[in-house]
């Protein structure tokens, strides 16, 4: 789960009325992944990034990150991601990271 409601990235990002910036969307993403895999990563790939509903956190305070590992067993982490609250999807992600 991502909490997102009172971080300080929001303080910049239109103010009064802010929205979830996307690097800090892809920002969680690669966290979350490290903490996943127990390793430090780096992006090699960015494949798809689609922000498709601005991420609001007056409305959705918090959001579910979900992330698959599409090439489990490998060196490098092909992904497949989303970002969602309810049946609103908020980021759909796809790339590849490698341990650095």
């Amino acid at each position: 789960m991502v909490v997102i409601q009172d971080h300080p990235v929001l303080k910049g990002h239109f103010p009064g009325s802010p929205v979830v910036p996307g690097a800090f969307i892809v920002r969680a993403i690669h966290d979350a992944l490290e903490m996943a895999t127990g390793a430090r990563l780096r992006m090699i790939e960015l494949s798809q990034v689609k922000f498709l509903h601005p991420l609001l956190p007056s409305e959705n305070p918090e959001a579910i990150l979900k992330i698959s590992i599409l090439n489990p067993g490998e060196t490098t982490f092909r992904i497949s991601a989303s970002l969602q609250h309810g049946e609103t999807i908020f980021t759909r992600f796809k790339g590849t990271f490698e341990p650095c």
